[in-house]
């Protein structure tokens, strides 16, 4: 099986820890994408929305997170070591 991916937590902790640090980068994305999109201040004010945010943030820590990749067999025989 392949890896993907570069955060694998040791612990719930460091796995909040690595989220909440990622909030200024979501915002730095969002305000990016906005502007890509030609959105005005006032517009930009009425659509992004904290959960907005907060999608961002979970995109970019899900995208971070370490991950086993390959075909059943593979799959099958990981989980059997």
């Amino acid at each position: 099986m392949d890896t993907e991916g570069e955060f694998a937590p040791a612990t719930a902790a460091a796995a909040r820890e690595r989220y909440a640090a990622l909030g200024s980068t979501a915002q730095v994305v969002v305000r990016e994408v906005a502007k890509a999109m030609a959105m005005d201040a006032d517009e930009y004010d009425r659509r992004v929305t904290n959960g907005v945010i907060e999608t961002a943030r979970d995109a970019l820590f899900a995208s971070l997170l370490e991950v086993r990749v390959g075909s059943r067999a593979e799959y099958e025989s990981w989980l059997a070591e």
